[in-house]
């Protein structure tokens, strides 16, 4: 369809028309077009739509499960992932903890004898599972 892959982010292209940048956004099967100009972005959602079984959804509101949110006067654009740090929170049994500076319990052992091999195992996935998903949230959005 003409647009280019951005060197630093494969899942991103772009297209220039004029004085036009129509930036699009795929991952897997999720497609977002941009562009200040409406028209071009309804004919190229409808030519993508031609060669791709794919659904127009209008306005977006979300992708990947960031909240798009739009101040049309401001010209202002913002992207959240509230919703799915809320689930995270609650995945993790953390809704009503308490504020620490270091997420590992008071006295806590770093070097397991025998006793606790078992303990520390599930703990360490627990900790690696929950970093895991906060470094979702930081570099997707």
């Amino acid at each position: 369809m003409g647009f280019l892959r951005c060197k630093s982010d494969p899942g991103t292209y772009f297209k220039i028309i004029g004085e036009d940048l129509i930036i699009l956004l795929i991952y897997v099967d999720n497609a977002l077009f941009m562009d200040s100009n409406k028209a071009q972005v309804l004919a190229h959602k409808s030519q993508f739509m031609k060669r791709w079984e794919s659904w127009n959804l209008g306005q977006a509101t979300e992708y990947l499960g960031m909240r798009i949110t739009r101040d049309r006067k401001k010209q202002v654009i913002t992207l959240d992932q509230t919703r799915y740090a809320e689930k995270v929170v609650k995945r993790f049994g953390q809704e009503n903890c308490k504020l620490v500076t270091v997420p590992l319990p008071t006295r806590y052992n770093l070097r397991p004898n025998s006793n606790q091999d078992e303990s520390n195992a599930a703990l360490r996935s627990r900790y690696q599972s929950v970093i895991g998903s906060l470094l979702y949230i930081m570099l997707d959005t």
